[in-house]
């Protein structure tokens, strides 16, 4: 059994916690609650039963581990790089825990999400994101976990590449209510947006790349 120390909180999401292991792994573990409102009455549901309902399953973390292998599967090896690995799944007295790469900067620091770094100023991070997307739409690949908040900046010096970290939404399932996406097109408009929206924290003087 994984021990996790919850004192070494490096992250945090709507649905996970993301504590430091050691030097090289990192795990996620579900927050107690998940908080919605809905206009202005506040509904507060356990962790374990919003994602039951929501995505059907009674695991998260071990849901995630799945679509990662799915998405590797899916993906061309050269892009394998740009995901930051998952070894698996392992039970704790927290319950199941995600354990995941912890990536780091060259320096040793612990890589920051794109929407807490702001503008990346390296033109070859934002060539190697529209590297990802071409391979992704091109390969007709249903991967809608793009997001600021799902992008690490794994800096070298000057330079730096984008991690994606965050494989939950995987499949046109994940939007029952959008069943417009499993028609030829619709999906790669939908993945396309979400890219576009990364692209605001390119430098604005900087023309978008497109590769394809």
């Amino acid at each position: 059994m994984v021990e996790i120390d919850l004192s070494h909180k490096i992250g945090e999401g709507d649905y996970r916690t993301v504590y430091q292991l050691d030097d090289t792994r990192c795990a996620k573990l579900l927050r107690p609650h998940r908080e919605k409102w809905y206009g202005g009455l506040r509904a507060r549901y356990p962790m374990w039963f919003y994602t039951l309902v929501k995505f059907g399953v009674s695991d998260y973390n071990r849901f995630e581990f799945e679509n990662y292998k799915c998405l590797m599967n899916s993906l061309p090896a050269d892009t394998h790089k740009f995901f930051s690995p998952i070894f698996g799944v392992e039970q704790t007295v927290h319950g199941s825990a995600s354990i995941c790469e912890l990536v780091k900067d060259s320096d040793g620091r612990t890589s920051e999400q794109l929407q807490d770094v702001g503008v990346v100023s390296d033109r070859g991070f934002w060539e190697q994101v529209e590297f990802v997307r071409k391979r992704i739409v091109e390969n007709n690949v249903l991967y809608f976990g793009v997001g600021h908040e799902n992008v690490v900046v794994k800096k070298d010096g000057n330079t730096a590449m984008p991690v994606f970290i965050d494989v939950k939404r995987v499949g046109a399932n994940m939007y029952p209510f959008q069943p417009w996406l499993r028609l030829k097109g619709m999906s790669a408009r939908k993945i396309n947006r979400a890219f576009d929206r990364l692209f605001t924290y390119a430098p604005q003087s900087e023309p978008q790349i497109a590769l394809f």
